[in-house]
């Protein structure tokens, strides 16, 4: 039987697809249990999911501020446009 996620979990799931990055690969990046971060995704959560979610929105912040496609682009005047 398949969980749903819960709307932090979705946003998760956004984020992987979003930057190609598998769940196992999000886990480690963040430095938390690939599966400890199943359960809190889908709301079966254990004691430390503040903590789980702190790290990993966390690191998710700071990979798409460095990752962004519009980050350090060069502003050109309407008239160029």
């Amino acid at each position: 039987m398949r969980y749903a996620k819960t709307e932090w979990g979705i946003d998760v799931k956004v984020f992987t697809q979003r930057y190609g990055m598998t769940m196992k690969a999000l886990a480690s990046r963040a430095g938390v249990c690939y599966n400890t971060l199943l359960q809190v995704c889908i709301g079966k959560t254990p004691g430390e999911k503040a903590a789980i979610v702190e790290k990993v929105d966390a690191f998710m912040k700071d990979y798409a501020s460095k990752t962004s496609p519009t980050i350090n682009r060069p502003q050109r005047p309407f008239e160029e446009v």
